[in-house]
């Protein structure tokens, strides 16, 4: 599949007048995406994991969680994750 396929149209205008090609605009935002998620995961133990549960940490987890399996799977339709890690992953 192709990565244009899977971007909105105002991304694909963009990407298409970009020097950069499309799959790596993916990886520059997956990279961007899991720099957050390290840099800010120490204050997330910390003021959401360490409290009581409530509906609004399941509101956070779902929200940031979210985002991650989206992109988890972005990267394996355009086939940067094979079938394989995607099988020992979910199966194991």
């Amino acid at each position: 599949m192709k990565i244009r396929a899977l971007l909105h149209p105002v991304c694909q205008h963009r990407c298409g007048q970009s020097q950069l090609p499309p799959e790596l605009w993916l990886i520059t935002f997956a990279a961007l995406i899991y720099f957050d998620y390290c840099i800010t995961f120490p204050d997330e133990v910390r003021l959401i994991w360490r409290r009581k549960f409530r509906y609004i940490t399941a509101l956070y987890i779902l929200c940031r969680y979210a985002m991650l399996s989206n992109l988890l799977y972005l990267l394996y339709m355009a086939g940067f994750i094979p079938k394989r890690v995607c099988l020992i992953a979910f199966y194991h």
